[in-house]
Order: C-alpha cells, then structure tokens, then sequence
C-alpha cells in the first residue's frame, strides 16, 4: 500500500513538473513573439517591455530545477522516469535560453528601429512563426511521448535554415547596393540567426552520443535540446517502456 501510494505521489509531481516546463515554454514563447512584433511594428515601447520581461522565465527556471532535483533525491527513480527528469532538467536550461534569445532579438529589433526600414519584413516573421511553432510541438512531444510529433519538428528545420540562408543573401545585396543599410540590415541577419538557433537541430558530438549509448541522438541547440531526443525521453528504436520502476518503493 505504501509503495502504490509513493509511485502515485512521484506521478503526480512529474505531471506538475511537465506542466511548469509548458508553461515556461509558453512564456518563452511569446517573449520572441512580442520581439518580433516590436521589430516589424517598429514599437519600441513593446520591444522595451520584451526587455524588461524576462524575469517570469528566470523564475521558473529555478523553480523547475529545483523540482528536478527534488523528484531525484526522494525517489530515486529509473528507466523512462530518470531519462524524463533528466531530460527536463536539460529542457529547462534550454527554455531558459530561448528567453535570452528573445532579449537578443528585442535588442537588435531596438537598434533597427532607429534606422530607416531596410525592406519590407516578410521572411523574419515568417521565420519566428516557425521557430515558434517547433518549439511548442516539441514540447508537445516531450510531454506526450509523441514520437511521430518530434520527428515532424526536427524535419522542419531544413525550411528555417532555408529562410535563414535567403534573409542572408538578400539584405547582402542591399548592403553591396547601398552603405546606408549596412548596420541596420547587420540587426537583420542576427536576428535571423537567433531565430535560426531556437529551432535549429543537428546530430550531438560523437563524445555526447557515446555518453548516451552510442546513440546516433538528435538535440536541439540551443533551444529544443533533448525536447526531440528519442532516445532520452523514449526507450530503443522511440518505442515506450511497458513498466516503470521505482527504487525504494517499500
């Protein structure tokens, strides 16, 4: 009776535990959103709230390790649970930076907006759209065990690194064409590549994939790392574990 009763506390407080990480995600979230918006608006008292509104996230990135730590040290647990909080505790460092990421972009979008527009802005938002998007999903992923979920996420990176290449190339040529925009269309490109690194995915160092199990394991840099990682948050080949196992459950 005591360990039924254990194993259904540790569940309950993983599931409060997934849903701080949606709701860090969610504020993160919008935070590029309200950047992004301050930039094509050319709002500078939006961009300046974007700025001054990180704090909320840095709370709850204290408060999410603290429960990760905490679900380790009395529980103990193993297989899928210990890969999930570990995970999360990777997740949550991640989602940390995609808040500091938004603070980036709200600076560039500052600097920008004491420029004439460079050209109109249709790639960026649309960039953010989908960053925004991945990252949702992949925490959608995360907590749902949704395999199919985060493969779709990682194969739409090809398109934001696609986006990010074309922004590149043709705020070049206005730069080549005229000096002038020069700074402001420079703003352009890195808020381009901060975009770019909330969604971007590549495969770990061979040092990190050995480290997991030789696993050829997909991370997400800086953003969605382990979100999409089938081989953390599920078990061999993305399937889930039948059982869970606890120690000191008596």
């Amino acid at each position: 009776m005591a360990s039924t009763e254990r194993v259904r506390h540790f569940q309950e407080e993983l599931e409060q535990l997934k849903a701080r990480l949606l709701e860090m995600g969610g504020l993160a979230e919008e935070q590029v959103r309200l950047a992004v918006q301050g930039l094509v608006a050319g709002d500078r008292a939006g961009i300046d709230r974007v700025l001054l509104g990180d704090q909320p996230v840095n709370a709850l990135h204290i408060e999410i390790d603290q429960r990760c730590f905490t679900l380790l040290a009395l529980y103990q647990p193993m297989a899928v649970d210990l890969r999930a909080i570990v995970s999360a505790v990777k997740i949550n460092t991640d989602l940390e930076r995609v808040g500091d990421l938004a603070i980036n972009i709200a600076e560039a979008a500052l600097r920008y907006t004491v420029h004439p527009p460079v050209k109109r802005l249709i790639d960026i938002p649309k960039m953010a759209m989908i960053a925004q998007g991945m990252l949702r999903d992949a925490l959608d992923a995360f907590v749902r065990r949704d395999t199919a979920l985060a493969q779709r996420v990682l194969n739409e990176d090809d398109e934001l690194d696609a986006l990010k290449t074309q922004i590149f190339r043709e705020l070049l040529t206005y730069m080549l064409q005229d000096p002038v925009t020069i700074e402001p269309a420079l703003d352009l490109i890195l808020i381009s590549r901060h975009l770019e690194r909330i969604g971007i995915t590549r495969r770990t160092s061979p040092r990190t994939s050995s480290s997991w199990g030789r696993r050829a394991t997909f991370v997400t840099t800086p953003a969605i790392r382990h979100l999409c990682n089938s081989g953390q948050i599920f078990g061999p080949g993305g399937q889930f574990p039948l059982g869970r196992s606890h120690r000191n459950t008596r």
